[in-house]
């Protein structure tokens, strides 16, 4: 009897402990986590390239701009954009004509029309590319008081060029203006947009913003939360861009350049 007794509630025991150890397993079975959609990745020197200059600076990737249809990446090292489609295929490589600092045609960069449209930050100017030619076209100055409310001096650097349904925006991670790339002024109409305190733009749509706040960036047009990845080596311009709802980024590595799904 007393053997039963002893039996029985070892078999409780055993089935109690097993019992979260399967449903654990269950769990995790059931809900694996999503795995990052690498879109481009290759070793460098292949379709992109890096180049280090007089100066032991290393130049690499400058920019990425995207749109429905295609991914543009300005490398900056050979000074030319190459052009990827949806899947990740590369599609063309169009080398930028020289204007006159060796390779470098800005430091940021958008597609609009027909023309490639750079922020030469060091000269305050915009240039226009032919986009399959490579061809320069014109130089834009841009007003030495675009930012000039701004209170801030770290803040009133002009580096960053977003397009925003069709329209310039230039500025920097802080604050924007609309820009008419054909007369060489603001739009007086449009009001400048600021990033709300303790925020950057990392992409500026109106109604689809990209924010970076304490190192972690906000997609809010669909309320997500991701990390900001690494880089090994600096990208002067934009790294980020979206296809649909996705979020993804771009990597100069040390041996290879990635271009992966935000997590």
């Amino acid at each position: 009897m007393r053997t039963s007794s002893i039996k029985s509630s070892l078999f409780f025991s055993l089935l109690l402990f097993a019992a979260p150890a399967c449903n654990g397993e269950k769990k995790r079975n059931t809900a694996p986590a999503s795995p990052k959609k690498i879109f481009f990745t290759q070793p460098w020197n292949k379709t992109f390239h890096l180049r280090e200059t007089e100066t032991g600076e290393i130049l690499s990737i400058g920019a990425v701009f995207g749109t429905a249809a295609n991914v543009f990446v300005y490398d900056q090292a050979q000074g030319a954009v190459v052009t990827l489609d949806t899947s990740g295929k590369v599609v063309t490589t169009v080398q930028l004509s020289s204007i006159g600092r060796n390779s470098y045609a800005g430091d940021d960069f958008v597609m609009e029309d027909s023309v490639f449209v750079f922020l030469n930050g060091v000269d305050r100017r915009l240039e226009f590319f032919n986009r399959i030619t490579g061809m320069h076209l014109r130089s834009v100055p841009i007003p030495a008081d675009l930012l000039s409310g701004v209170q801030k001096r770290s803040q009133r650097i002009v580096n960053r060029l977003f397009l925003d349904d069709g329209r310039l925006m230039i500025g920097n991670e802080y604050r924007l203006v609309a820009f008419d790339g054909r007369l060489g002024k603001r739009i007086a109409t449009a009001a400048a947009v600021s990033a709300a305190e303790n925020e950057r733009f990392v992409l500026y749509r109106k109604h689809r913003p990209v924010v970076m706040r304490d190192s972690l960036l906000f997609l809010r047009s669909i309320g997500a939360t991701y990390r900001l990845p690494p880089t090994h080596y600096s990208i002067t311009g934009k790294r980020f861009f979206t296809l649909g709802s996705r979020l993804f980024s771009i990597d100069a590595g040390k041996d290879s350049i990635r271009i992966a799904e935000v997590r």
